[in-house]
């Protein structure tokens, strides 16, 4: 037999013994949502501004020596004369060293618990292929960075020094820890081979000294939403841009979203705001949901209107949209 059916027949056996798809998708969809949206930014214990260090994983969180990062208004947003550079940067730690053919990165997320950077997700789609909104999955590849699927299933594979995870469903997808860093899970969807892609991409990971941009702040947070935050940051339509804010408290029972975006939302909001510069900032309906046995405390009318008052955010640079970098 040759090596090449070798490979599919162990690929097929190792998709026979897989978990359904549906039961992987949903369990890691319902992580990033309570991650992010999911799938950075930065407060510490709520507020982004309180944040100094990334002292777990010792590098120094780069901050812009602007008024506005440091002492940001609500009217400086929308202002002309308001700096055009990121609010903060954080770091991405690690990245990966190949990519396939015919795809562009299309969305980015970092997420912090207080002053630890807890994980990152960047995706990469096929050329042309934007990255929904609607909870569907776009074909191409996905890093994500401290995430974990919480199970037992799948088949040992060897990634560098450690042993991981396969799972091969309509996706695949390796999950491993390298020693002393965190979890790390790469997926691949609709490409051909999509099983090889994932571990070669898995085992092409290296660190790298590149940062996330965060465009975006909010300068009071109520203290039930105090945990995590993650800022995602995605292309829109028309050259636009769309910016969301996650708040999660510990146990991700209070969860609220923030988003700003250049065209006026679609879903239902709680609240929403069309700003004098264009931007529309709103908190949608349908933030992740509850995650641990407490009631959701959506915020009310007053907190909604502050928090959208008082809400910083900077148009982002987009020039890394459609890349095939991986830095």
């Amino acid at each position: 037999m040759s090596d090449e059916k070798i490979i599919e027949a162990a690929y097929e056996k190792i998709a026979a013994a897989a978990p359904p798809p549906e039961r992987v998708r949903a369990r890691i969809l319902a992580r990033s949502q309570a991650h992010r949206q999911r799938r950075a930014v930065l407060v510490g214990a709520g507020s982004l501004g309180a944040v100094a260090a990334v002292t777990a994983v010792g590098v120094p969180l780069a901050r812009r020596s602007t008024p506005s990062a440091t002492a940001p208004s609500a009217s400086a947003a929308a202002s002309p004369s308001a700096p055009a550079g990121p609010l903060s940067l954080v770091p991405l730690r690690l990245t990966v060293g190949w990519l396939p053919t015919g795809v562009g990165e299309q969305y980015r997320t970092a997420t912090l618990r207080g002053a630890t950077v807890a994980g990152s997700t960047r995706s990469w789609t096929l050329n042309g292929v934007p990255y929904p909104t609607d909870g569907s999955v776009a074909k191409g590849v996905t890093l994500s960075i401290g995430e974990r699927i919480d199970d037992n299933s799948g088949t040992p594979v060897t990634i560098g020094d450690v042993t991981g995870k396969l799972r091969v469903t309509d996706s695949s997808f390796v999950e491993w820890t390298p020693p002393g860093g965190p979890s790390l899970i790469v997926s691949v969807y609709g490409l051909p081979d999509s099983t090889a892609v994932a571990l070669r991409m898995a085992r092409s990971v290296i660190p790298t000294r590149a940062t996330m941009p965060v465009w975006a702040q909010a300068a009071w947070i109520p203290a039930r939403f105090r945990g995590t935050v993650t800022a995602a940051l995605l292309p829109g339509v028309d050259g636009g841009w769309r910016q969301d804010m996650t708040f999660s408290s510990p146990n991700h029972a209070q969860t609220l979203r923030i988003t700003a975006r250049t065209t006026e939302p679609t879903e239902p909001t709680l609240h929403k705001v069309h700003r004098s510069d264009g931007v529309w900032l709103s908190i949608p309906e349908d933030t992740p949901g509850v995650l641990g046995p407490e009631p959701a405390q959506p915020p009310t009318r007053h907190e909604a209107e502050r928090l959208l008052t008082e809400f910083v955010y900077h148009a982002p640079d987009l020039d890394w949209v459609g890349s095939h970098t991986t830095g």
